[in-house]
């Protein structure tokens, strides 16, 4: 079976170190620091505010120039994509504010957050965190984009908010208009995806993983730590805060109040998602993420747990789910050659190539599997997240908040150099200097051994097909 959850290795997610063996140390200390705070906003997920790993870089080295940079980037923060949690938890107020039952305040500002014209967009804070990364790329390579030379490719999924993300960063950026080359992709209903299409939204076009996706094999293990960890004993605290104690008399109350009960974990998950996008778009602990405080840290450290066991089946660290993003590494491979290939040399120095930057905008799902495959390393060094292993996942390094932020990415720059090896490769994840497993701790990277690995893990579109089963209709 292609998509099978019996194939996970032991190891597979050790790529969460990413092929980076230099910043385990920091990513450990970050998220045993992180597991300490109480506050809501030290869980929230995938959905947490974007900030850069690093900031400041030494020089690389004397001979080596940069002329081309590669770049992936998820979405910035932005507001609910879907009102679905919005409509159930204003149900269950009006039904228990019947019932006298809802005990927290209902001030108009609980759902500011949500505003129901700009489900999915990019909130102003993920406007500014594109504009600051555009920004920062630019002063860290000033003279690769202020010289005038080379085209820019700047390509998004059909959604908005990624198409504004990369509006974002361009504007961050600065760069001559006249050199920027977009391509916003819409693929029309009922069409098949184009090749492009494949390379950012490959989790959509794949047949075979939209049946995985869709089936419950993968769930076991959520549901097995739910039923373990995350029962209503845990989550009383919060129930008894948003709905009071057990009404004594019979009636409808009390029978509402244990409907409630039974749906405590349905109810709790809503709050926290509530609180997550708030989190993301205000950056505040505001309104729903208020109904946690410091008693239910226990609580909430288990809901993100359960979020990040949901990620690490479902888009992770199984072997062939992470495979469908062969397309990605393709392009990478494809532009990087193309760079050096069209490199524009005048006198013996090198100017620059026709290419100077390949920037992508698409989605969590896309950022996942292909942080897999670029390399998984080859020992036990991390511990599968089960159900049985909560105990001790204070220090895991599967992290959706740490690793899979709003606005996460992955950069590849290629430098030509003076010295051999003539053509380096400097990887970043989340703007932190990362070295390749295959790369044996160098932050600049010989390009041929990054080649070689891009080449392992691409595909052409009929490999994509065969691998796939077929294409899914957009």
């Amino acid at each position: 079976m292609l998509f099978s959850i019996t194939r996970i290795r032991a190891h597979s997610f050790a790529a969460v170190l990413l092929f980076f063996s230099p910043c385990v140390g920091e990513l450990v200390r970050d998220v045993c620091d992180n597991q300490q705070e109480a506050s809501p906003l030290s869980h929230v997920g995938t959905k947490n505010p974007y900030t850069p790993r690093q900031t400041a870089y030494d020089e690389p080295p004397a001979s080596c120039r940069p002329i081309h940079v590669n770049l992936v980037s998820r979405h910035g923060s932005r507001y609910a994509t879907k009102d679905k949690q919005v409509v159930r938890i204003k149900q269950v107020m009006q039904e228990a504010g019947d019932a006298g039952l809802w005990k927290l305040t209902q001030a108009a500002s609980w759902f500011s957050d949500f505003p129901e014209d700009r489900w999915g967009r990019l909130a102003a804070s993920g406007i500014a965190e594109l504009e600051n990364m555009g920004a920062r790329m630019s002063g860290n390579f000033q003279k690769l984009f202020s010289s005038g030379n080379g085209s820019i490719s700047v390509q998004a999924t059909k959604k908005q908010r990624c198409q504004q993300s990369a509006e974002a960063f361009i504007r961050g950026l600065q760069a001559d208009a006249s050199r920027i080359k977009t391509d916003f992709d819409t693929c029309p209903l009922g069409t098949t995806p184009s090749w492009k299409h494949s390379q950012l939204r490959f989790f959509e076009d794949c047949e075979k993983y939209q049946r995985f996706k869709d089936g419950d094999a993968w769930q076991a293990e959520l549901k097995n730590f739910e039923n373990s960890f995350v029962n209503e004993t845990c989550l009383s605290k919060v129930m008894q805060r948003i709905f009071g104690e057990i009404p004594t008399e019979e009636g409808k109350s009390r029978d509402l109040w244990l409907n409630f009960q039974n749906r405590s974990l349905e109810i709790v998950r809503v709050v926290y998602a509530l609180c997550q996008t708030q989190a993301s778009v205000s950056r505040t602990a505001s309104e729903w993420c208020s109904v946690f405080n410091a008693d239910d840290r226990d609580t909430i450290t288990r809901l993100e747990y359960g979020e990040d066991l949901e990620m690490y089946y479902e888009k992770g660290v199984i072997e062939q789910p992470s495979h469908m993003a062969c397309p990605l590494a393709s392009d990478f491979l494809k532009t990087m050659s193309v760079a050096k290939d069209e490199t524009i040399a005048e006198g013996g120095a090198i100017e620059f190539s026709r290419s100077i930057a390949s920037l992508r905008f698409a989605h969590a799902e896309t950022l996942m599997p292909f942080v897999h495959i670029l390399e998984p390393l080859n020992g036990s060094l991390f511990t599968p997240l089960t159900a049985e292993n909560y105990d001790a996942s204070g220090q895991r390094l599967w992290r959706g908040q740490r690793l899979f932020p709003m606005a996460c990415n992955v950069q590849m720059i290629l430098y030509k150099c003076e010295a051999a090896p003539l053509y380096r490769v400097r990887t970043l994840l989340n703007e932190g200097e990362v070295s390749l497993n295959a790369c044996h701790g160098e932050v600049y990277c010989d390009l041929g051994v990054v080649q070689s690995l891009l080449k392992n893990i691409s595909c052409s579109e009929d490999a994509f097909v065969q691998k796939c089963g077929s294409r899914v209709a957009c």
